[in-house]
C-alpha cells in the first residue's frame, strides 16, 4: 500500500502546458499523517536539546555532585544549566578525552562568562588534559556551562561539578565551609 496519492501521468502533462503551471505539491501529495514528517521532528526537536541556552540540559539543585559525559564538534555546542540555592562554594573538573581543544565557560543567567574579581571563568583544555578549578562564595542563583571546540569530528569530554553552601561568618569578613 503507497501513502502517497498518485496522479496520472496524463494529468500531469495536461498541468504542463496550461499557462499556470500547478504547483509540484498538487501532484504528489503526502498524507498529513506521514510518518517521515513526524519522525524527523521529534529527531530534530530532541537532537537540539542542551545545544543552546534556552534548551540547555538541566542538572537540577545544588549543593550536590553531577557527572556529565559528552561530545562537542565545530557545529555542536552542549549548555548545562544548575542553581546554587544559596552562596556556594563550586568545584569543576573537566577532563578532555580527544585530539583537540576544548573549551568550558561558566555563565550567568544572561549567557555571559561569569567574573569573580579579574578572573574569566572560562578554560581551554587541550587534548587529553584535565583542568580542576575551584570557585568560592559564588552567589545563589541559575548558571549555565558551555562547552564547546573548534576541533572536528566529535570531541569527548568528562565533566564534575560539585558545589558546598558556604556559611558567612557573622563578622562578615569571609566565608566559612
Amino acid at each position: 500500500m503507497s501513502t502517497q496519492e498518485r496522479v496520472p501521468y496524463s494529468d500531469r502533462i495536461a498541468a504542463l502546458t496550461h499557462a499556470s503551471i500547478a504547483p509540484t505539491s498538487e501532484l504528489t501529495r503526502l498524507p498529513s499523517t506521514s510518518f517521515f514528517r513526524s519522525a524527523s521532528a521529534k529527531e530534530s526537536s530532541s537532537n537540539r536539546v542542551g545545544r543552546t541556552l534556552a534548551t540547555a540540559r538541566s542538572l537540577g539543585l545544588f549543593p550536590g555532585r553531577r557527572n556529565v559525559r559528552n561530545q562537542v564538534g565545530r557545529k555542536v555546542t552542549n549548555f548545562y544549566r544548575f542553581t546554587l540555592n544559596e552562596l556556594s562554594n563550586v568545584r569543576l573538573s573537566f577532563q578532555n578525552r580527544s585530539q583537540s581543544s576544548i573549551v568550558g565557560r561558566l555563565l550567568n543567567e544572561q549567557g555571559q562568562v561569569v567574573s569573580l574579581g579579574r578572573n574569566r571563568l572560562s578554560e581551554r583544555v587541550r587534548a587529553g588534559e584535565m583542568v580542576r578549578r575551584s570557585f568560592e562564595a559564588i552567589p545563589s542563583g541559575t548558571y549555565y556551562l558551555k562547552v564547546s571546540s573548534r576541533g572536528a569530528g566529535k570531541n569527548a569530554y568528562r565533566l564534575t561539578l560539585a558545589a558546598s553552601n558556604t556559611v558567612p561568618l557573622p563578622c562578615g569578613c569571609g566565608q566559612s565551609s
